[in-house]
């Protein structure tokens, strides 16, 4: 799992849309409401930043597959 991968479509995805895509046209997420493709972008970031290291600690523990 590489969030680098994520991060970097996320980032061409904002800057290939154009600027009322980017800040007036919004996509609602459940909790936070509508959403523009900046603020997603934020979002996901900070979300991956929440779970990496749960996901360390998981990949690290005894048992789990190095493949």
């Amino acid at each position: 799992l590489r969030f680098g991968r994520v991060d970097d479509g996320v980032l061409q995805f904002v800057r290939s849309a154009d600027g009322p895509m980017n800040t007036e046209k919004t996509f609602r997420h459940f909790v936070f409401g509508a959403l523009n493709c900046r603020e997603w972008a934020a979002f996901q970031r900070l979300h991956d930043d929440d779970h990496r290291p749960q996901i360390d600690k998981i990949r690290a523990a005894a048992g789990f597959p190095a493949a």
